[in-house]
């Protein structure tokens, strides 16, 4: 199995065709039906919930950052009336995985799972970021495909498998966790931040999940007791292994040749300078709750530019 790596992003915009979602009347309706959405509906753009007024922005800055052709007077209208219309609500008891599992008569299917957001996808697996603000739980979902989730920035959580009694969870950012097809379930934030998640689903069956064969590694640069790269293989499928790796500032992790492809998760922000035999420098930067597919080549070198580097290495077996 390989991972495509995208050569190009096609960005769709398409006005909203008849019989869409009727949005609220003033300022900035025209611009959402109009200007809103990549490779998806203006629906879809305000499917994932409330939120506030800085994190609409965030949204709106993004979209634009995509290919948005939103004007600087648009821009402000278009935030105001996205914070007006579907704003951050406050906890509902509706909303809790308790109130769920009694009220919700058959799981949903993950992909209608508004709270998680695709990106990134290839012929053999999807990538999701799943965004649960505090207080709220997603639906009853059954998951079709093996799923490997990388907790971002950790928390606390509320969950209902398989229709058993509620179980309460805590992880640390870097937790990372692997189930086998055949599953329902719901989550809820039990936190005071919105919980991240990086998951991953497989078009095929991974395997059973197996111990890590190799040992954790330490190494510091010559000279440094500070400077080091600490290395953890996690575990592994027939398919796929996962590795938690941490780089201190300035830390040099030694080229190794990866002969298979690869996807870096960003549990911290990070910036690597990459140098390879006979090609100039690369610099990977990547915030907290991305990826960066990487393809099977040549030996690789990486020197953590600035800060702590935190990152989830899922390679190809």
């Amino acid at each position: 199995m390989r991972f495509v790596l995208p050569v190009a992003v096609v960005v769709l915009w398409s006005v909203a065709p008849a019989g869409a979602q009727q949005f609220p009347a003033g300022p900035g309706k025209d611009i959402l039906e109009m200007k809103c959405g990549v490779c998806h509906s203006p629906e879809q753009a305000v499917a994932g919930g409330g939120r506030t007024a800085a994190e609409w922005r965030d949204v709106v800055r993004e979209m634009i950052d995509s290919g948005a052709e939103v004007t600087g007077d648009e821009e402000g209208t278009l935030i105001d009336y996205l914070a007006k219309n579907w704003p951050l609500k406050q906890p509902d008891a509706a909303l809790s995985v308790t109130g769920i599992a009694t009220q919700q008569q058959a799981p949903i299917s993950a992909d209608e799972v508004t709270l998680r957001h695709k990106i990134y996808g290839d012929g053999h697996v999807t990538i999701f970021l799943l965004d649960i603000p505090p207080g709220q739980a997603t639906l009853l979902h059954r998951h079709d495909r093996d799923m490997l989730s990388v907790f971002v920035n950790g928390g606390r959580t509320r969950a209902v498998f398989n229709g058993a009694a509620p179980v309460d969870d805590t992880f640390t950012p870097g937790d990372v966790r692997f189930r086998s097809a055949g599953f329902t379930h719901s989550t809820e934030n039990t936190g005071t931040d919105r919980f991240l998640s990086v998951i991953f689903e497989f078009v095929d069956s991974q395997g059973p999940r197996a111990s890590a064969s190799r040992p954790a590694t330490h190494i510091c640069n010559p000279g440094s007791q500070t400077a080091c790269v600490d290395e953890k293989p996690l575990f592994c499928t027939s398919k796929f292994c996962v590795d938690d790796l941490m780089m201190a500032p300035h830390a040099v992790r030694p080229a190794d040749g990866a002969a298979n492809d690869r996807i870096l998760v960003a549990v911290s922000d990070y910036t690597l300078l990459e140098e390879i035999p006979g090609t100039s420098a690369a610099v990977h930067t990547r915030k907290s709750g991305e990826i960066e597919p990487m393809a099977g080549g040549p030996a690789r070198r990486w020197t953590n530019a600035d800060d702590p580097a935190h990152l989830i290495v899922v390679t190809v077996r």
